[in-house]
């Protein structure tokens, strides 16, 4: 069973696009392009953003997926 995990390294800030990709079998740079589109809609995606950043666990090395 997939795990929704960040996953942070030193080509991203936080992993929350990097875990939305890895857990959707996607291409993380479509979800920052999503993330980008969304920043100049009323959607509060800062607030969203932050939010996962803090609700979804950092994938640590022992996680395996």
């Amino acid at each position: 069973m997939k795990k929704l995990l960040r996953e942070p390294d030193e080509n991203n800030l936080s992993g929350v696009c990097q875990g939305f990709a890895t857990y959707t079998d996607t291409d993380p740079v479509l979800w920052r392009v999503i993330l980008l589109v969304l920043l100049f809609t009323s959607f509060p995606v800062v607030l969203f953003y932050l939010i996962c950043w803090i609700a979804i666990p950092k994938k640590n090395n022992k996680d395996v997926l």
